[in-house]
């Protein structure tokens, strides 16, 4: 539903105005509007963070370092109010939201603290399923490195992508640095289209499904513009015959489940060693579900959790991303078996081994061609290429030369 209203400040006043709504009990979340923007005025917004960006790389490490770390607290105070958007506009529940999301995108502006250097105007592209550590993640780095940036977030979570804007605007953050925009779904194509073709437009960065992921890449190309792409998955764990099962158990649930599976990096295939695979499935089934009473309370439309065994590479859900709450068992004897199955896919983005024997361990998580490889268990080291271990993704490398 859209109509003419004011509009809450962050996301730019227009003449359109999109309702968010509440996939919780499907009615439109009439408490929060945001504005439809037009091409015309996405452009305005590039034009915005061109005009913030020659003062900003010249601003001191030090201050660039307050605002990201008085940002990061705004985020932790707010996390209740953030939150609630979240719930209401994802289906997330209160643990996924409240104790990994917003945490989590706290976390990465307080690890990107002090860094500075610069590009131009970049644009981030994020997804609905985790609009505040993706969100934040889509643009941090790139602003720590000095640059300006264009967010892009999903209409579905208009209100999550709002709030990011205006804690950076609490924080202190100049106008123009971060311009958050928002439009109708039948406006996406083209209005990524003209952000993308913008001149002023340096670099993109997507987060989101592969086809997807590819027309950007494509338009990215066309246009001579470098592009980052984080798109879809299949991750597998493999747990092996020496593995600790319950703890085993306990992270593939959270894995596979986790916000109903609506995570790129979600568990789809559990790759077990013939001689625990039994003993293991009963560990998963004693896995209590990871969703709070008040989740519950709200639930009207949401799936249980689906273990599918005995799938064949004939079946879709073999090869396809489900992107919902259904894992996939497989058995195996050999180390051989095990890798060829986790590799048996397009995707390659996350994965994990359950093992205590380390220089096996190591030996699978060699073989796996995967971005990632967890073994035993997720730790909290960092963002990769959008945190700090990416920060030289948003920096151009200059070569001066010298002749006396």
């Amino acid at each position: 539903m859209w109509k003419k209203q004011a509009t809450r400040p962050g996301i730019g006043v227009t003449s359109e105005i999109a309702a968010s709504r509440n996939v919780w009990i499907s009615e439109l979340y009439i408490s929060f509007h945001c504005s439809s923007i037009s091409v015309v005025e996405a452009i305005q917004a590039v034009e915005a963070a061109e005009k913030a960006f020659p003062a900003w790389p010249d601003t001191p490490s030090s201050k660039n370092r307050d605002l990201s770390l008085k940002a990061a607290d705004i985020v932790d105070r707010r996390t209740k109010e953030l939150a609630e958007y979240m719930m209401d506009e994802t289906g997330s529940d209160a643990f996924f939201s409240g104790e990994f999301n917003i945490p989590m995108a706290a976390d990465n502006l307080r690890d990107l603290a002090g860094r500075l250097s610069s590009i131009s105007v970049i644009l981030g592209i994020a997804p609905w399923n985790a609009p505040y550590v993706l969100g934040i993640r889509a643009v941090a780095t790139a602003i720590a490195a000095g640059n300006t940036a264009i967010l892009k977030g999903s209409e579905i979570s208009p209100h999550c992508f709002w709030a990011i804007e205006d804690c950076f605007r609490e924080a202190g953050f100049p106008r123009g640095i971060i311009n958050v925009i928002a439009h109708k779904p039948q406006h996406a194509a083209a209005v990524t289209k003209a952000l993308i073709e913008n001149p002023s437009v340096r670099k993109i960065n997507f987060t989101g499904s592969t086809i997807v992921g590819r027309v950007i890449g494509e338009l990215a190309g066309r246009n001579l513009k470098h592009v980052l792409l984080e798109i879809g998955g299949k991750a597998p764990a493999i747990v092996w015959k020496d593995s600790d099962l319950k703890n085993a158990a306990k992270a593939c649930a959270i894995g596979s489940f986790l916000h109903a599976g609506q995570i790129c990096m979600s568990t789809e295939r559990i790759i077990g060693h013939k001689s625990v695979a039994a003993e293991f499935e009963q560990e998963l089934a004693r896995v209590p579900p990871y969703s709070s009473e008040m989740s519950i309370q709200r639930n009207k439309t949401r799936m249980a959790p689906i273990v599918v065994k005995e799938v064949t590479t004939e079946m879709d859900i073999y090869h396809s991303e489900s992107f919902g709450p259904t894992v996939s068992i497989f058995v195996v004897e050999t180390e051989e078996e095990a890798l060829r199955l986790a590799n048996d896919t397009e995707y390659g983005l996350s994965s994990a081994v359950f093992i205590e024997d380390l220089r096996a361990g190591l030996r699978l998580a060699n073989g796996i061609e995967a971005g990632v490889v967890h073994i035993n268990g997720m730790s909290s080291s960092g963002y990769g290429r959008f945190g700090a271990g990416g920060h030289d993704e948003w920096l151009w490398t200059k070569i001066v030369t010298y002749k006396d």
